[in-house]
């Protein structure tokens, strides 16, 4: 069973790093912009707010990436129904994602800066791998196999 532990397992390992490197550069997101002096400025139940979706968002994609690490074999096999739904999940919430940087950035951010095209390719290369491990076909000997290695 040597196609689950290839090149796709590797990358999805990839994936999953580069998703902790997001958590940590967005831990820095707010200082780095010189955002700080504009919250400081804000009411105080709107800083909080800005703090509580910003942790949020950093725990779900540390969530994302944490599981993708452990179960990164399990995923790429496809094996097992939680292992696609959790991709189809990660896809799906990086594909918004995307979206959402885009739209906002139409609205609010003409023209477009590298930075929102660098943010805007990554969401979609994670959106890629993650639903092509939830989606791609699969067929019942090599689901067998998965199986059968994880209860030797």
């Amino acid at each position: 069973m040597n196609a689950p532990r290839s090149s796709f397992t590797v990358l999805l390992g990839a994936v999953a790093v580069v998703q902790i490197a997001i958590v940590a550069v967005n831990l820095h997101l707010a200082q780095f912009l010189g955002l700080n002096d504009g919250l400081m400025r804000l009411p105080a139940a709107v800083r909080e707010l800005f703090a509580l979706h910003f942790l949020s968002i950093s725990l779900i994609v540390l969530t994302i990436s944490v599981l993708t690490l452990r179960f990164v074999r399990e995923i790429a096999c496809r094996g097992y129904a939680i292992c696609r739904w959790f991709a189809g999940a990660a896809a799906l919430f990086w594909l918004l994602r995307g979206w959402l940087q885009l739209s906002y950035c139409l609205n609010a951010q003409w023209p477009f800066n590298r930075l929102h095209c660098v943010f805007m390719a990554i969401d979609g290369a994670l959106a890629l791998v993650y639903g092509f491990a939830a989606w791609r076909g699969t067929d019942q000997t090599r689901r067998d196999q998965c199986k059968a290695e994880h209860f030797l």
